[in-house]
């Protein structure tokens, strides 16, 4: 059952301090030390934008299938970069692999042992998954 479903407090959208430890746990699969001032600071600003947050998960809760991904995205031939963790709870990771098969001119990358914020999981691997990717456009006319 989903927790939402239950009634429960969405835990993407923390309402405490008390809620850090929580939230970076459910978004990471290996949570990097941080301090407890920058986890602090992160939540502070996510409680700021609580009626925000709220709305846009009502938003996607009350979304119907109309409202995915649009019917001409194969027509976009731009090239794209998809990355996704293999472990993100908060986006499954079949969301990516679905938008990845409706664009033509794409690369899709899963990275192993990792959740919903690569970028913060595994900073030196996604910024080579980057830099390759535009590395491949320096001396090209294709973007």
């Amino acid at each position: 059952m989903d927790i939402l479903d239950a009634g429960l407090p969405n835990p993407l959208i923390p309402t405490s301090l008390d809620d850090a430890d929580e939230f970076l746990r459910l978004v990471m699969e290996h949570p990097p030390r941080l301090p407890r001032s920058l986890q602090h600071y992160t939540v502070a600003r996510s409680i700021a934008r609580t009626e925000q947050n709220q709305r846009m998960w009502l938003g996607w809760r009350e979304s119907d299938e109309a409202d995915s991904l649009p019917v001409d995205l194969q027509a976009i031939d731009a090239p794209a970069l998809v990355i996704h963790g293999e472990h993100d709870r908060v986006i499954h990771p079949a969301v990516g692999a679905n938008l990845a098969d409706h664009l033509a001119n794409v690369e899709h990358v899963v990275m192993n042992g990792v959740g919903h914020v690569p970028q913060i999981e595994a900073p030196r691997q996604t910024a080579r998954l980057l830099d390759r990717f535009w590395g491949r456009f320096s001396h090209s006319s294709d973007l």
